[in-house]
């Protein structure tokens, strides 16, 4: 029993392993196409080639490939083999599963070399899976160099024998080389185009005037929504145009303004009536105002529409607080309130002024302490701590050649003018920058630049708010810097060696007193020397002192006291930068001053010429 269970058993077996490892017949699947590597070929006599077949699919069933030529005497061909027997022109044929490719094979007696290779085109453009044959012009026509193509970037596009396949978005340069000769063509592989669902406008219906332009907007559902390109047309142009949504009235009637994108269309209905040029509204800016007496403002009225044929009257509620012109200027005149009107075509609109009086200036404090030949100590308080004013200080020669301008009836005006050369976006953040509030104290120098010793200075101060107005009058105090103070002080500048942009030395004293040395052009220093030889005044200062201020208020960092040196010093190759040019005269400038003696020595000048470049 047993025995004849296995026996069983292993016929079971047998059977199903059979059954399992036969072989299933596979469908038939025919051939679609056959493809050669090569539309043409030239060959010399004797000469072969080999050409590349493709069948598709790449799964068919039948993958053998039957060759055959037109003329035998001309080319043979085996397996992709072309062999070049006598001169003339054949075609070689590539069989399989019923569908044929050809490819014309031309031979010559002798090489002929290419003498040009050119493209028809040298850009093109063409959307992913596009195909395209890229036609070029061959001189001589029967040369015998065969045509190699290349893409410069097969991930964009791949050419073989001229024909192009677009695989993605980008840039690629398709070559062609024959012999020594090539032709180049840019190839631009675009999107194709977006797939439209819907396409909705709004407004779909519009009311407008003669004249009037308004825009229709439109939404698009697609794939690729920006890249859904919108067509607009107007059914009556004489009515109304259209330009990208864009809508523009142009005489009375109706159209249809229509948008087209992909299969989808959507229409607004436009009805066009005469202009109506009546007033429908004015406006006034600013709605409230705040004045000082004396002040003017321009209110600007905007008319609405634009174009309404109506003359704009100004008018002010009451003439002794403030006074409006036809253009709307108004003027302050005394403290109070008054309602500004502008009326139009029976429509009106107002502005709320109040006018008030200027503070008083002589509640401003000014004061003076620690004067020394060239130092003082200035200090500002206005009437309250919450007034914002403005404060400065200059040499008196200096002020009143300032006011010399005809542009200038005050020194207030010279700073307007000054804050408002930033530009006009710039100007008002400039002067709120300089604008203070309490009371502030500070040396002179802070102001002036350089203290100099005997000389007259004017501090002034007005109020000022953060829009430009001033809030009290002007008020001014001067005082003189003391006379210089001798000192013994013997300071000397031995030169150790030129160079090309600077030299080395060293700075020798007799005391700790102060002194000041700098190095500039001959020409700059020579220019005021001749001013002061001819007796002539700088913005109605001395030549030299003006020289020398103009050096040392360009070299000081925050306060005089940081180009005032003391003791020996020793002078580096760039201790006066490193700008200096080659093969140029040069002035060593060396003064003694410092705060407690003003300037204690004349200037001396030292000339020294940097050598030429090396």
């Amino acid at each position: 029993m047993k025995s004849k269970l296995n026996s069983l058993s292993l016929l079971f077996l047998f059977t199903w392993v059979f059954i399992a490892c036969s072989p299933k017949s596979d469908p038939d699947i025919p051939v679609e196409a056959v493809k050669l590597s090569n539309r043409t070929v030239t060959l010399v006599k004797g000469e072969s080639a080999t050409i590349k077949v493709d069948i598709l699919p790449v799964n068919a069933s039948d993958q053998t490939v039957e060759w055959s030529t037109d003329d035998k005497n001309i080319a043979e061909v085996s397996e992709g083999n072309i062999k070049a027997k006598k001169q003339g022109k054949t075609i070689i044929f590539a069989k399989s599963g019923g569908k044929t490719a050809s490819c014309i094979v031309q031979v010559v007696e002798k090489k002929i070399p290419t003498q040009s290779i050119t493209f028809n085109h040298d850009e093109l453009k063409i959307i992913i899976g596009g195909k395209l044959n890229l036609d070029y012009t061959l001189v001589p026509v029967d040369a015998t160099d065969r045509p190699v193509w290349s893409s410069s970037d097969e991930s964009v596009a791949t050419v073989a024998d001229g024909e192009i396949k677009a695989l993605s978005v980008g840039k690629t340069e398709i070559k062609v080389v024959s012999g020594t000769k090539s032709a180049t063509c840019i190839l631009h592989v675009k999107l194709g185009d977006a797939k439209v669902d819907e396409l909705t406008i709004s407004p779909k219906e519009l009311k407008m005037e003669v004249g009037d332009v308004k825009l229709v907007e439109a939404e698009v559902k697609a794939d690729r929504p920006d890249d859904v390109v919108i067509t607009w047309t107007s059914s009556d142009e004489k009515t109304a145009t259209v330009l990208n949504g864009r809508i523009n009235a142009i005489a009375p009637g109706t159209a249809e303004i229509k948008a087209v994108a992909g299969e989808h269309a959507a229409v607004c209905k436009v009805q066009v009536v005469k202009k109506d040029y009546a007033v429908k509204q004015i406006e006034i800016a600013p709605a409230n105002l705040k004045l000082i007496v004396e002040q003017t403002q321009v209110l600007a009225a905007n008319v609405i529409p634009e174009d309404a044929l109506a003359d704009l009257e100004w008018k002010s509620s009451n003439e002794k607080v403030a006074i409006v012109s036809e253009f709307g200027q108004l003027t302050a005149l005394s403290a109070g309130k008054t309602t500004i009107t502008a009326s139009a075509g029976g429509k009106t609109a107002s502005c709320e002024v109040l006018v008030q009086n200027k503070i008083s200036v002589e509640n401003f404090k000014i004061e003076v302490t620690n004067i020394k030949p060239a130092a003082a100590t200035i200090s500002f308080t206005p009437p309250n701590d919450d007034m914002t004013y403005y404060c400065y200080g200059m040499s008196k020669a200096r002020y009143d050649y300032t006011l010399q301008d005809p542009e200038i009836k005050k020194i207030s005006d010279f700073d307007m003018a000054f804050w408002k050369a930033q530009g006009a976006d710039q100007w008002k953040e400039a002067m709120r920058k300089e604008l203070k509030k309490g009371s502030i104290s500070l040396q002179l120098d802070e102001y002036s630049g350089i203290t100099f010793d005997d000389t007259e200075y004017i501090l002034y101060c007005y109020g000022l708010d953060s829009e430009g107005v001033m809030t009290t009058d002007i008020k001014t105090y001067s005082f003189k810097t003391l006379p210089k103070v001798k000192s013994d002080n013997q300071i000397k500048l031995e030169i150790s060696e030129i160079f090309s942009d600077g030299f080395t030395g060293k700075v020798t004293t007799t005391n700790k007193d102060g002194y000041y040395i700098t190095m500039q052009r001959a020409r700059f220093v020579e220019s005021y020397q001749n001013l002061k030889k001819e007796g002539k005044l700088v913005n109605g200062q001395d030549p030299i002192k003006y020289m020398l201020f103009i050096c040392m208020s360009g070299d000081k960092q925050n306060k005089q006291s940081s180009i005032i040196l003391r003791g020996d010093t020793e002078i580096d190759r760039y201790y006066f930068g490193r700008n200096k040019k080659p093969n140029t005269k040069y002035y060593i400038i060396l003064v003694g001053y410092d705060e407690d003696h003003g300037f204690y020595t004349e200037p001396v000048y030292q000339n020294l010429t940097t050598l030429p470049r090396q």
